[in-house]
């Protein structure tokens, strides 16, 4: 019987020895438990796992046929061993390409391939624009990037153009426009404008439908009818007349710009100016040549300033005295009535009050050049955003928690509450602390169990939480995407934030910088705010 004991001690001991000769101690399993290719959506998906467990090393190579590095990537194993390695496809990348993983201090230990064929992937567009000035009487024009991941040419897409009442309202097609440009009607004067493009290959294979951000049409003041009156001999005093229009709203004339214009001949198209006022008096070295009324017509509300309007040129003769009209209107005659910035010639004194300067028709002095001035003014216009004063914006400036959670509240209209003394650092009398609670019942915004930081700089991961949420007040359809580590800096990301930044990034609300960071930790300025809040009053 010991015999027979000690010879399967011995056979258990020699599995052992071969077990360990099989599989060293300290080296790792890996196993592949899916290659996904999703060639419409341009991604490679390898999900897999290594039997050390969680916290393991991993090194992913991705090479094509030519047996060039297209792709790397490291990544620690999470919870069970298990990883999620994904490779973003680039147009032209057909073919069979081969997936290598490594763990730690170890050669390859896991390899295969996959094949991707791009020939049936769906036709996309990206960068989706209007571009051209919001006025009627002007053109606009689509503007967007055509992407085939198989390089097939653009064929006849589709094209909607849709106007509505209101920005949030019911949009409807505009009939018999079907081209990348649209000429803006005076019925579209007030209006929002939007632009929906279904891509199309020249096989026909239909892509998804994209659409644009719409935007508000509005009405330039016009100056019609530019004439002058009076008789063109040196020393006579001669007028320039128009008529003033304002489409729609009637917003009344403010400040137009007057010029007299002196022309070599009638080919010259430049000429000098010789003055700005409403009339002028001939001078000797007009002799023999021609003069021009010219008006700039301006008003206080945006856009504020129309197209400058020349009368037709007038020839300055010597001392006969001839009474002329010009433009097509008679001064004299019993025709209509001949005005200057809206008054009749009979009121017109021999000076006008000094033209205010461009500035005095800006919102904010210091945004007039800042790559965010439209979406700021926009947003002021709307009474979302707000100055630190009369005329300045401080748009490089950080905001606070409370200032962007006051946009919200405002963006959202929500019902305003009464302040119940939630947090230790929010005073009752504060200005913001009713706007903190009205946020707080809404589920817009919390604290940090008993204080809220509300002067403290607003980070963007934060902006984007308050962000998604009031997205989702608002009841915005919301894509979602698990490309988190998309983010050279994702392990900055708090864990809470994780979905709400994936969330802001797909819907195009806060993305991340051109050098591939998110910068999760840095402070928002006042320009992005109002960007962002933008953003989302258009989703």
């Amino acid at each position: 019987m010991k015999k027979y004991i000690l010879m399967l001690l011995q056979v258990v001991f020699l599995l052992q020895i071969t077990a360990f000769a099989a599989c060293p101690l300290g080296q790792a399993h890996v196993a592949v438990s899916s290659v996904i290719v999703d060639n419409n959506g341009g991604i490679v998906t390898i999900n897999g796992s290594v039997s050390t467990g969680e916290g393991k090393r991993i090194t992913v190579t991705i090479y094509n046929s030519a047996n060039e590095l297209c792709d790397i990537w490291q990544g620690i194993s999470g919870i069970d061993g298990e990883f999620t390695f994904v490779h973003d496809l680039k147009m032209g990348d057909a073919g069979e390409y081969t997936y290598k993983i490594k763990t730690t201090n170890i050669d390859t230990i896991k390899q295969g391939t996959f094949q991707v064929d791009l020939s049936q992937t769906l036709p996309s567009i990206s960068e989706l624009k209007l571009n051209g000035t919001p006025h009627i009487r002007q053109t606009i024009n689509a503007a967007y990037k055509y992407i085939h991941m198989g390089g097939i040419l653009e064929g006849a897409s589709d094209i909607v153009w849709l106007v509505s009442d209101t920005v949030d309202g019911t949009y409807q097609p505009i009939a018999n426009e079907k081209g990348k440009s649209l000429i803006l009607l005076d019925t579209f004067a007030y209006k929002y404008i939007k632009i929906q493009v279904t891509p199309k290959t020249q096989g026909d294979v239909i892509g998804n439908m994209m659409e644009s951000l719409p935007i508000h049409i509005i009405s330039p003041p016009f100056a019609l009818n530019v004439t002058t009156r009076g008789d063109f001999k040196v020393g006579e005093t001669v007028y320039g007349g128009y008529d003033y229009l304002q489409v729609l709203m009637n917003y009344e004339e403010f400040g137009s710009e007057y010029k007299w214009i002196r022309f070599s001949n009638l080919s010259d198209t430049n000429g000098v100016q010789v003055g700005t006022n409403a009339n002028y008096i001939l001078t000797k070295e007009d002799l023999g040549l021609y003069i021009c009324f010219e008006v700039t017509p301006k008003m206080k509300e945006s856009p504020y300033i129309g197209d400058a309007v020349r009368s037709t040129k007038v020839l300055v003769a010597g001392s006969t005295s001839t009474s002329i009209a010009t433009g097509g209107n008679s001064g004299t005659g019993s025709g209509s009535t001949v005005k200057v910035g809206g008054s009749s010639l009979g009121q017109i004194t021999p000076n006008i009050p000094t033209v205010p300067t461009e500035d005095d028709f800006l919102p904010f002095l210091d945004t007039k050049s800042h790559w965010a001035k439209v979406d700021i003014e926009y947003m002021s216009d709307k009474n979302i955003v707000k100055g630190v004063s009369e005329k300045e914006f401080a748009p490089e400036r950080t905001v606070t928690r409370a200032e962007f959670l006051a946009m919200l509240v405002r963006l959202l209209n929500l019902e305003s509450a009464i302040y119940v003394n939630s947090f230790e650092d929010v005073n009752k009398d504060s200005w913001y602390s009713d706007i903190i609670q009205t946020a707080m019942n809404n589920g817009l915004a919390s604290g940090d169990g008993a204080t809220f930081r509300p002067n403290d700089n607003i980070t963007r991961q934060e902006m984007c939480v308050m962000a998604v949420k009031a997205l989702k007040i608002k009841g915005a359809k919301l894509g979602q995407s698990s490309k988190v580590n998309q983010y050279s800096d994702y392990k900055e990301i708090s864990q809470w934030a994780t979905e709400y930044i994936t969330i802001a990034g797909e819907n195009k609300i806060i993305k991340g910088y051109e050098d591939n960071t998110f910068k999760p930790l840095s402070s928002a300025s006042r320009a992005e705010a109002a960007v962002v809040a933008r953003r989302i009053l258009d989703k």
